[in-house]
């Protein structure tokens, strides 16, 4: 027996670990292929590059979430360059993550009689420092609050912690204001946007989920079909030990369960084998099932006969076309089709979203134009002198530069080696395309 085991362990290395990331690389490679096709043709290398800086630029709702702030009361002011500090936005992720360990820290049965307390003096605590959150912000932005979408998330949060601490108040709602721990929990999603890391991957879920509606639409109507054949040809087969209440094709519900439960792999092969069961292998486990020929409810006669002896709602016919290999047949094509290939083109689709939300070279330099921006105009004016205005463009172009050294091209580099001449105040000198 020993002497076999290094067959399938290449057996399993070629099949599942080759064979299988190969053909995801296929179904990738092909999905890529056609999503360059439909790229603008027409356009060359320079004027698709124009174009995608235009449509990063113009995708940005607002550069500034608050302007002219020398007009601002100095309350306000102050609490604005409070909550726009970087330390202030350390602080709340910190108690972000020390609110979820304590939320994580509630267990049944409680170890001590005051272990409830602390929990519950600590959701206090964070609720009163997250509601202060709001306030600032709120007091510091007023209208401008809501444009940001992190914004209304945590005023969502805001608001249903404080629910939830007066419904604990009333005994009898003391369970529906747990409940408001569910939404609470989603507050450390702001840790997507102050993790770089974690960003990159949140926001290839975030596109690829507008992009999956069509994989999962062709999903969709591939289980609705196969469980109308598998209702067609296994409705009435005899259960047995994986082919029961929890997994069969009786109506097109439960046959739509089992089919998606076996997407993922689950019990498919043994409810195969228990579709491909024949009579003998029934009288071998001492019983029985009726022959597939005689089970039709439609006829009247044999509807009655059926039902005397309690088949209809408890059917065991034999499994029909055994001859053919009918359970074996569906449930390769099903697992080929839906396991293999569907499933391999949602992961085509999300690593797309991954590609669409890496950082490219026009988001950087509107984030970098932005940060800039705020060295040079500390009240956010949105004017600039023109002395400073071409430093301005200077100290962006350089750091780009800088920062893409490896991806110049022969213009970029000659831009790059007289910078600091020709982006002078002296605008003539420098080329039209900069």
């Amino acid at each position: 027996a020993l002497g076999m085991a290094p067959f399938f362990v290449v057996y399993i290395f070629l099949s599942f670990m080759f064979l299988l990331n190969l053909s995801v690389g296929v179904i990738v490679d092909k999905f890529m292929d056609l999503k360059a096709q439909g790229k603008s043709l027409m356009l060359t290398s320079a004027q698709q590059k124009w174009l995608m800086s235009k449509k990063k630029l113009f995708a940005r709702s607002t550069f500034f979430n608050l302007t002219n702030l020398h007009r601002l009361p100095p309350h306000r002011r102050q609490a604005y360059d409070l909550i726009s500090n970087k330390h202030f936005e350390s602080a709340i992720m910190a108690a972000i993550i020390v609110n979820t360990v304590f939320m994580m820290l509630k267990v049944f049965p409680l170890p001590t009689t005051w272990w409830e307390i602390v929990l519950e003096a600590t959701d206090g605590i964070f609720a009163f420092v997250f509601t202060v959150e709001f306030g600032l912000k709120f007091f510091a932005l007023r209208a401008s609050y809501w444009r940001d979408p992190w914004n209304r998330f945590d005023f969502l949060c805001v608001a249903v912690s404080l629910f939830g601490l007066i419904l604990r108040l009333v005994p009898s709602l003391e369970s529906i204001g747990a409940i408001t721990s569910i939404i609470r929990i989603f507050r450390i999603g702001r840790l997507f946007r102050f993790f770089e890391g974690l960003n990159k991957i949140f926001m290839a879920l975030v596109l690829s989920i507008p992009k999956l509606a069509n994989v999962l639409g062709i999903l969709l109507l591939l289980l609705v079909l196969f469980s109308i054949l598998g209702v067609s040809l296994f409705s009435t087969a005899k259960p047995s030990e994986t082919l029961n209440e929890h997994g069969n094709f009786k109506n097109i519900i439960v046959a739509f369960i089992t089919l998606f439960r076996a997407s993922t792999g689950e019990a498919w092969n043994e409810i195969m084998h228990d579709l491909s069961k024949s009579p003998e292998d029934f009288w071998r486990q001492g019983t029985w099932c009726a022959p597939e020929d005689i089970f039709d409810p439609q006829d009247p006669a044999t509807w009655q006969v059926l039902n005397s002896k309690c088949l209809i709602d408890n059917p065991n016919s034999c499994t029909p076309y055994r001859e053919v290999h009918i359970a074996v047949l569906y449930w390769v094509t099903y697992t080929l089709i839906i396991t293999y290939m569907v499933m391999n083109l949602v992961v085509a689709v999300i690593l797309e979203g991954y590609e669409d939300g890496k950082p490219d070279l026009e988001t950087e330099v509107i984030d970098r134009c932005i940060a800039t921006w705020k060295q040079y105009d500390q009240d956010q004016k949105m004017i600039l002198d023109f002395p400073l205005a071409v430093r301005f463009i200077n100290e962006v172009v350089s750091a780009v530069l800088d920062n893409h050294d490896d991806q110049q091209d022969e213009a970029s580099r000659a831009l790059r080696k007289s910078r600091t001449s020709c982006l002078g105040e002296d605008l003539g000198s420098v080329k039209m395309k900069y």
